[in-house]
């Protein structure tokens, strides 16, 4: 008789979310789309109410990697005119991702303060640098990428511009991976409620810098990462953000004789050992504290690339010895990754602090005067 028992005819259910005011949705959804993108792209596909309802609110944090992803981004905001919508926190990178990324591969992170190498020490001076042909898949595939977004920088920059244009007036948080010393920081579009701005240089041009035209009035925490900064553009940078209280100087000693850049934002003198130095410039008004986290040579380096990492952070720990402690905060050297961990990474401290979390500004690798330079030599 079970043979001819009638199926169980299969019921229309509604979502519970679709029973849910909109209001009490806006609030659920606000809380739940700060991930970069992935909860906002999962909202959109639940039903017309959810859609509906999650509006305003999906797009507040976006994650978007290479060319198609941010032309995609610029002409979805574009085509939004109806309901604008409000972009809180924005994370960028020039470089397509990789085949092997997932879409939450950032989190993976296990601690945001100190750069994830996953494993990947390569022994090279740089991130960015050609690798060695050792017939790695994974680099020159990686290496394809990279040439890839350096020819497409010019339409990249063409699309970022356009963002902005549209979700300037709401960007609260930005990082952004990309090339420097191409120009300006960021186009000449006013961002008035940006507080906090990240920029890891993965390569650079001959172009002269050119220094910020708009100020960011409410910019409070600056981080600057890579090896392509000119020296003076830190303080230049600085100068135009007067509500600045946290710098942070990642890596930027390959080029850079760090203690100059930083006697111009604390206002010292470039003759501190003089028995009356007179300072060059003005101290920056709300300055509280300035993270220098050098990045080493490779293990194999040359003695000559040694030696320059050594020149360019030969004053900073007599900077340090004679001035206040709490100012300059020396965290211990790391050695960057590839390029693929370098966009994990500034992806996983850019959610963190969407998060609640410290990010970047976490201080437990914090080292003293005499321990910042406490590296070996290589030896031949």
């Amino acid at each position: 008789m079970g043979l001819f028992r009638n199926k169980p005819t299969r019921l229309n259910t509604v979502h519970a979310l679709d029973r849910c005011p909109p209001e009490i949705c806006e609030e659920i959804f606000t809380l739940a789309c700060m991930d970069g993108g992935y909860t906002g792209r999962s909202l959109s596909l639940v039903s017309k109410y959810i859609r509906n309802a999650s509006e305003t609110v999906r797009f507040q944090s976006i994650a978007v990697s290479g060319l198609a992803q941010v032309r995609a981004l610029a002409a979805v905001l574009e085509g939004a005119s109806a309901h604008p919508h409000h972009v809180r926190h924005l994370f960028l990178s020039y470089c397509d991702p990789s085949r092997s990324e997932t879409p939450r591969e950032a989190r993976t992170s296990s601690n945001p303060g100190w750069p994830n190498i996953r494993g990947r020490f390569r022994r090279r001076q740089s991130y960015v640098e050609t690798p060695s042909h050792g017939g790695e898949g994974w680099d020159k595939e990686q290496m394809k990428r990279l040439s890839s977004a350096r020819l497409s920088s010019e339409r990249i920059q063409q699309a970022v511009t356009r963002i902005f244009r549209i979700v300037g007036h709401s960007l609260e948080t930005l990082t952004m991976v990309m090339p420097q010393s191409r120009g300006s920081v960021l186009p000449a579009i006013p961002l008035p409620v940006l507080t906090e701005l990240t920029v890891y240089s993965i390569w650079g041009d001959q172009t002269t810098y050119i220094t910020p035209t708009l100020p960011y009035p409410s910019l409070r925490r600056l981080h600057l990462a890579g090896r392509y900064f000119h020296e003076s553009q830190i303080p230049e940078i600085a100068s135009a953000c007067p509500s600045l209280t946290h710098l942070r100087l990642s890596g930027l000693e390959d080029g850079i004789h760090l203690p100059r850049p930083l006697k111009a934002i604390l206002g010292l003198p470039h003759d501190i050992d003089k028995p009356h130095p007179i300072p060059t410039s003005l101290r920056h008004p709300s300055l509280q504290r300035v993270l220098v986290q050098p990045r080493p040579p490779a293990h194999f380096s040359s003695l000559l690339a040694y030696d320059i990492y050594r020149h360019a952070l030969s004053g900073v720990p007599a900077l340090l010895h004679r001035h206040r402690e709490e100012d300059i905060i020396l965290l211990k050297p790391v050695i960057w990754g590839d390029i693929d961990d370098c966009v994990a990474d500034a992806k996983a401290l850019w959610l963190d602090r969407l998060e609640g979390g410290l990010g970047c500004w976490v201080e437990k690798t914090r080292t003293t005067a005499d321990g910042f330079l406490s590296i070996d030599a290589p030896a031949f």
